[in-house]
């Protein structure tokens, strides 16, 4: 029997952005209400369900909607107190008071009927691979797929398992036993015991009835005591109800009237009723597969919603993938395509799809078109572009979009660094991707800064020269990268201030499409102490950042975690300016594996997984950073303003907030001249065409403060030099030079420098 969602079930969604009374992590907290007096108990999480026992049977959770069992379909009651599913799908229900009932493969087994009332069951849990099964005065029973194990003369009430998969236990007479060679002995006596829970470091949390927290780290012999800021013992009436823990090392303790107690980096939080929980009443916590604390108790339940969330019924779901043999149907070795646009229609705003390719969008009720926005070299296959339907409704499409190459030659490359400080070593990244549809070969080069000493890189360069390193990247295939990690150390003489230089090359595929991208440069001033986290802004010239009405911007942001123990998840949430052109949105390189996702102009970065180091034991890996590049409105007003920070997340620490940077869009660059060996770049303000064909024109307005123009290929070496002394009229003759990215470098009197990259594209 399906609820529907306006009659039996009802659906409430709280959003409390960035603060739980202290807690700063960016959660949402969504409730989920069944009928008038119904009491939510006992929680189960497996693959993409989530199970909910209560006072009136049971729900299942698929994600999309919740399926009701109770005595007219199935269960042995209209009451159910535990939920569990074993190893081979088997969901088996329990009531206190008698009733044990199995679903398998849609078809129920009765195993205790309701008029045993006598037959307390007191104990029904899915330790690691098997289910322990316990009714009062009866063996206890430990059943696995092939066997049954009894076990006499003890009664528990819990058990876990450690990552040594030895068996700890509890029962409410205070006392706690360890499986010792197939006996259960008894370890340590506490009184009163709530709930017994091991750690991911297997340390041993017990919970007593009169709000007492003990803990026995993993390798101590003894509990002790842990004082919990927000209540004072003793407080009547008042009890903890459950304790559990997240693979990131948070604690959730509940409640039987004061909600729910978070434990994160020696920091305590409080979360109830009024800050959006559907209960102060907490009888179970289940930590789902992609990290959401689901919460029962009320009439119904509460979750917070970590990334990664699947379970939205206001979401549809679709993938773009790459459609090579043009069938309409995604097969083996076909490719999610990241980074494509869909367009929603009803708001007028964008998704973006993931790594993978997929993508999710919350429709409206009625009529919904949505469409993707074709970009890159891409062409419609054998699928639609556009998909209109009416939600809700039982038959929607399948939102599978498989998309075509036209013949497209591409490399695409990228250079990221960490700061730099006199005496210390640093990691500089880089990257080239095949944004092509053939596979290719290239050299990937980087010319870095002679100031900078070069120790490793986990990729051995082919090419090992003084200021000059050479990759040769051989059968890239279509959208695959390539990245390498290279660590250089700043000498202790190095000034603060010094302006450090590095750039990436990839040498010119025959019949390139697009050359613009076969070039990165990184520019890096010298600093002494520093904030590790900051936003970086590659394009703009003066202290003002000018940028020419056109161009895009580069956006680098920088991570470092320096607490003193691993991070398992980082999290950036970046907004984007309003004068940005959100579709123009490219995702360039990562340091760790990426998922990211796009609502309205929120932009957020999730690592999953990335368990980043912490820098009191390992300095140079506990870095990261994310880079990506977008431009502006086409309708963007001369001397806009554009301006960008991003949030850090740590695990479940409150937000590190970067530095802001900002740039302004003018419609002509000024003329910048800086003495010594600073870098210039002032783009179409002194050099021009650009591309350039047969000629390349020096402005008249700076011509006579430099002697030499170089023209540098991307791999470093000098193509050509040009004489600007003795009366040169600016011209550069480049009918000899193939078709390709260069620097083109002006050099001159008092060590004047100026250096931007121009593109040389040959008629046919």
């Amino acid at each position: 029997m399906l609820l529907n969602n306006c009659k039996k079930l009802s659906l409430v969604v709280i959003t409390l952005l960035t603060s739980f009374s202290g807690i700063a992590q960016d959660f949402t907290i969504k409730n989920f209400t069944f009928p008038e007096n119904t009491y939510s108990f006992d929680i189960f999480s497996v693959g993409d369900t989530v199970w909910v026992t209560n006072s009136t049977g049971a729900a299942m959770f698929d994600g999309n909607s919740w399926e009701y069992f109770n005595k007219d379909n199935g269960l042995t009651s209209d009451s159910c107190d535990y939920v569990v599913q074993d190893s081979q799908g088997t969901v088996w229900f329990a009531r206190k008071w008698g009733g044990l009932t199995q679903l398998q493969d849609g078809k129920w087994n009765y195993f205790l009927y309701p008029q045993y009332d006598y037959s307390d069951i007191h104990l029904l849990e899915r330790v690691g691979e098997n289910i322990w099964f316990q009714h009062w005065f009866n063996d206890l029973l430990n059943i696995s797929d092939t066997d049954t194990i009894s076990y006499k003369n003890i009664i528990l009430n819990g058990i876990e398992q450690d990552s040594n998969l030895d068996y700890w236990a509890f029962n409410t007479f205070g006392n706690i036993y360890h499986l010792d060679d197939q006996i259960w002995k008894s370890d340590t006596i506490l009184n009163y015991i709530v709930d017994l829970h091991i750690d991911r470091n297997d340390n041993k949390w017990v919970l007593r009835q009169e709000s007492a927290i003990f803990l026995r780290e993993d390798t101590a012999a003894l509990f002790h005591e842990i004082n919990c800021p927000f209540f004072s013992k003793p407080i009547p009436h008042f009890f903890f109800t459950k304790i559990t823990s997240d693979r990131f090392g948070n604690i959730y303790i509940g409640t039987r009237d004061k909600g729910l107690v978070i434990k994160s980096n020696n920091m305590w939080y409080h979360l109830d009723s009024w800050d959006g929980l559907l209960s102060d009443r907490v009888n179970d916590i289940e930590i789902d597969q992609n990290d959401n604390v689901w919460i029962s108790g009320g009439n119904g339940v509460s979750v917070l919603l970590n990334d990664g969330w699947i379970g939205d019924t206001n979401k549809l779901e679709g993938v773009i993938y790459s459609d090579i043999n043009n069938n309409g149907q995604q097969d083996v070795g076909e490719s999610g395509l990241p980074n494509q646009f869909v367009k929603i229609e009803s708001s007028g705003g964008y998704v973006i799809s993931d790594t993978e390719g997929n993508f999710s969008f919350r429709p409206v009720e009625g009529e919904n078109t949505i469409a993707i926005l074709l970009k890159d070299f891409w062409e419609q296959g054998s699928t639609p572009l556009s998909y209109t339907f009416t939600y809700p409704n039982t038959s929607l499409p399948s939102f599978e979009i498989g998309l075509k190459w036209k013949v497209v030659k591409d490399i695409a490359v990228s250079l990221s660094g960490n700061t730099l400080r006199p005496g210390f070593d640093s990691w500089f990244y880089l990257s080239a991707k095949n944004e092509g549809s053939a596979t290719s070969s290239t050299t990937l080069a980087l010319n870095y800064d002679s100031k900078l000493n070069f120790i490793s890189s986990d990729i051995a360069p082919s090419v090992n020269h003084a200021g000059h390193l050479e990759w040769a990247l051989v059968d890239l295939q279509s959208l695959q990268s390539k990245s390498i990690q290279l660590l250089f150390n700043l000498p202790e003489s190095v000034p603060i201030g010094t302006l450090i230089k590095n750039a990436v090359t990839t040498t010119t595929l025959e019949g390139e499409t697009d050359l613009t991208d076969n070039l990165d440069s990184l520019k890096t001033i010298v600093t002494g102490s520093w904030d590790p986290n900051d936003k970086l802004v590659a394009e703009g010239i003066l202290e003002e950042r000018f940028v020419e009405i056109g161009s895009k911007l580069t956006y680098t942001i920088r991570f470092q975690n320096t607490g003193t123990d691993t991070a398992f998840v980082v999290r950036i949430k970046d907004e984007i300016d309003p004068n940005l052109e959100i579709t123009s949105l490219e995702i360039l390189a990562s340091s760790h594996p990426i998922n990211y996702s796009l609502e309205e102009k929120i932009l957020r970065f999730r690592f999953p997984g990335i368990k980043l180091v912490d820098s009191v034991h390992n300095e140079p890996a506990s870095h990261g950073y994310v880079k990506y590049r977008i431009g502006a409105l086409s309708s963007i007003k001369n001397n806009t303003v554009v301006k960008n920070s991003a949030s850090i997340y740590f695990d479940y620490n409150e937000s590190v907030v970067t530095n802001e940077v900002s740039n302004k869009f003018v419609n002509e660059l000024p003329v910048e001249i800086i003495a010594g060996t600073k870098d210039q770049s002032l783009e179409k303000s002194w050099v021009y065409p650009n591309p350039a064909n047969k000629v390349i024109n020096i402005s008249s307005n700076i011509l006579s403060q430099y002697t030499q123009a170089e023209l540098i290929s991307s791999l470093g070496s000098t193509n050509k030099k040009f004489d600007l002394s003795g009366g040169s009229n600016g011209e550069l003759q480049i009918d000899d030079i193939p078709s390709g990215l260069y620097l083109i470098r002006l050099s001159g009197r008092n060590k004047k420098e100026m250096m931007t990259k121009i593109l040389v594209r040959k008629e046919n």
